[in-house]
């Protein structure tokens, strides 16, 4: 039924919930699955002296995140691919979802970007809205 679930992460309490229903559901179906966490666009420091050491500690830490979580995952089923992508956490998901024609987007309902959700909406309420697929939003 859901031969590849796309896992959206970002450090958070939430996300280790969101894994494990991921892995739960990529059990029970024998489903492929793609880890992927967004950090911050780095279009407003192109130009600035540190753009290089900022674009390294984000690239860092998102790649750090990712790990971590498909660590967590250890020997649970096959290997989960991951993706590090730029910009909007919402957006990244979206459009990773359709790249890899995902046919079902868990995350979780809470995470770090507490002032993004308050100044841009959540994550999930986008990612819900917006995606070609069926979204489980874990709690």
């Amino acid at each position: 039924m859901y031969e590849h679930i796309l896992v959206a992460v970002d450090g958070s309490e939430h996300s280790d919930k969101t894994l494990g229903q991921a892995a739960a559901l990529a059990r029970t179906f024998q489903s492929g699955r793609t880890l992927v966490h967004a950090y911050p666009s780095t279009v407003d420091i192109v130009g600035s002296s540190d753009y290089t050491s900022v674009l390294a500690r984000r690239t860092e830490r998102g790649q750090q995140v990712l790990d971590e979580m498909a660590a967590k995952l250890g020997g649970d089923g096959p290997k989960a691919e991951t993706e590090l992508c730029e910009g909007p956490a919402a957006d990244a998901v979206l459009d990773k979802a359709q790249e890899l024609d995902a046919a079902l987007i868990v995350l979780g309902s809470r995470g770090l970007g507490m002032v993004e959700r308050w100044l841009l909406g959540s994550v999930g309420h986008k990612v819900c809205h917006l995606a070609h697929c069926p979204v489980l939003l874990v709690r």
